[in-house]
């Protein structure tokens, strides 16, 4: 049976802009990151920036679907330098949205493969209307070296004390 071990984690203290996992084993089949987080942006909402190895040359894409109140969306990106998953409360929403995210990144210790990831994140944008943002995106990461570092950015703001980052392997299949 496959299970999720812990590999680090990470509560912010005070705001920071990026936070990277480094060192990370390759002894696991798929990588997960869960994330509880908010961010100072001047705006309801904002994203993530992912990287892989401190990679920042454009060899990643990204794509995704929103729903936000009664909008929906789409938006990709192709060679670009890092994969962005969207949306999570910013400086504007109401002080108690938080935002959380499941990311996982499979088979990242692949010598072979091209990496992949799957995110689905949400949180309330405490906007006039206090809308809900949900996003499903996929990312891709166009190497083949195993993962072995994940640098996480805010875009454009920082992270508040409180927000969460834990990285989890799947060990077996």
């Amino acid at each position: 049976m496959a299970t999720f071990e812990a590999i680090a984690s990470q509560e912010i203290t005070s705001a920071i802009s990026n936070l990277t996992f480094s060192s990370i084993p390759a002894t696991y089949q798929h990588l997960q990151l869960r994330i509880q987080c908010r961010a100072t942006n001047a705006s309801n909402s904002t994203n993530l920036i992912l990287r892989f190895n401190g990679v920042t040359t454009s060899i990643y894409g990204w794509g995704q679907i929103f729903g936000s109140g009664s909008s929906v969306g789409v938006n990709q990106q192709a060679n670009v330098n890092a994969i962005t998953v969207q949306y999570y409360p910013a400086g504007t929403a109401a002080s108690n949205h938080w935002g959380s995210a499941v990311i996982d990144i499979a088979e990242y210790s692949s010598t072979t493969k091209f990496k992949t990831t799957r995110a689905l994140m949400g949180g309330a944008d405490g906007g006039a209307t206090f809308a809900g943002v949900v996003s499903h995106s996929y990312g891709i990461f166009r190497d083949t070296p195993a993962i072995s570092s994940i640098y996480i950015q805010n875009a454009g703001g920082t992270f508040v004390a409180g927000s969460v980052f834990s990285l989890y392997g799947l060990a077996g299949a």
